[in-house]
Parts: C-alpha cells; structure tokens; sequence
C-alpha cells in the first residue's frame, strides 16, 4: 500500500500531466484562431466560394446540395489530423453549416464532384 507522501505525488504528477495538456490544447485554439483570422485563409475561402459559384451557377453545399446558407469553407482533411493541409486548395470544400458542423473532424470525405 502506498503511503501518504507517494499517493500525494502521484496525484501531484497527474495534475501537472492534466494543466500541461489544458495548455496545448489552449495553444492549439489560439493557433487555430489566429489561422481563421488570417489574410491567406481569407484568400483561400474566397477562391473556393468563388470556385463553387462558377461550377453550379450560384454557392452550393458540395454534402447535399442545399444553396440555403450559411456556407462554411470545409477542410477536407481536418486541421487536427494533418495541420500542413491547411492551405491546401485541394484540401478545401463548400459545405453548408449543417453538413459542416455534421461532419466534425470524424471523416475525410470528398464530396466534390470529380472534375471531368
């Protein structure tokens, strides 16, 4: 049986292990926001709403189809799974807030329609 001063360290370790992953998860917020809020994402986003526009004659989610907005600029491969990606015009698709928020960061499916 343990005694008093190890039960206290080990609850000591598992609280700093505890606050050190609070704070990269905080650092990985900040550095997301800070992307979200960046002139080449901006410029990325308009390029792909500008894209869908020209394709289906107006903006359309690529998941259902919906022309209803509001459209998110959808990575296709999550930022949490592949940060490198994140200015990837490949990497990006049209989605409508409901399909957006639908698919989380669970999947990585393109729904885009292959290019002829």
């Amino acid at each position: 049986m343990p005694s008093v001063c190890e039960a206290l360290s080990a609850i000591e370790v598992m609280q700093a292990a505890a606050a050190a992953r609070a704070e990269e998860a905080e650092k990985r917020k900040r550095r997301s926001k800070d992307f979200y809020a960046s002139q080449p994402w901006r410029r990325l986003r308009y390029a792909a709403l500008r894209a869908n526009r020209e394709k289906h004659g107006c903006i359309t989610c690529e998941v259902c189809g919906s022309t209803e907005g509001p459209f998110d600029c959808d990575h296709i491969t999550p930022l949490s799974k592949d940060w490198s990606k994140r200015l990837d015009p490949a990497n990006v698709q049209i989605a409508c807030r409901a399909c957006n928020f639908g698919k989380g960061n669970r999947d990585s499916i393109d729904w885009r329609e292959p290019a002829p």
